[in-house]
């Protein structure tokens, strides 16, 4: 269970779809990302481990999200 300083990834999945976001895998990787880490990681980091996991991901695709 997610601490309440941690995001869940399926709150941040739940929040991105109230806003209006259609939730696409990349989308998913980056919660995922954001869930994993233990720093607060810099949009640049954000971007290199989501893709690490994905290679579609760019860097304006982790900014859009």
């Amino acid at each position: 269970m997610a601490s309440s300083s941690t995001p869940d990834p399926v709150n941040l999945e739940q929040k991105c779809v109230q806003l209006g976001l259609k939730m696409t895998d990349q989308r998913r990787v980056i919660a995922q990302v954001l869930s994993d880490a233990d720093d607060h990681p810099s949009v640049e980091t954000v971007y290199q481990r989501a893709n690490a996991i994905d290679d579609r991901i760019s860097l304006a695709t982790v900014y859009r999200t």
